[in-house]
């Protein structure tokens, strides 16, 4: 069976008997992207792979990662991040828990609706129950 090792660009390098730097630089000039972009646009792919296999009505629960304008980047797992636009008056931010219900999910749109902030890792609201 594979290892789940987390493969870094660190490892990769000592594998192959060069630097990290020069890894890097070689990736850069061979793709056009930063290794750290390239892991992005995957775990991007991965996120929507996963939402993708859901059917309507189904939930997804996630962490925000980054706020970026009037879009944010949520963790729905190992590898696996959605970009979505955020909507209204909602405001989260890093490291905020939030659930969503996929309330469309056909062709190249899905739209997602905000259930409720998780609360299990609020100590207030551990503390009002």
């Amino acid at each position: 069976m594979p290892s789940k090792e987390q493969l870094t660009l660190g490892r990769v390098a000592a594998a192959v008997h060069v630097s990290p730097g020069y890894l890097g630089r070689f990736f850069r000039q061979k793709t056009g992207k930063t290794e750290g972009n390239a892991a992005l646009e995957q775990s991007l792919r991965n996120g929507m792979e996963t939402i993708m296999s859901k059917g309507q009505g189904q939930t997804v629960a996630g962490e925000v990662l980054k706020l970026l304008g009037e879009e944010v980047l949520l963790s729905i797992g190992k590898n696996q991040v959605l970009k979505a636009q955020v909507d209204g008056g909602m405001m989260p931010q890093p490291g905020q828990l939030l659930t969503f219900q996929i309330k469309n999910n056909s062709g190249n749109k899905i739209l997602l609706s905000p259930l409720f902030e998780n609360t299990s890792s609020d100590p207030n609201v551990l503390k009002a129950l």
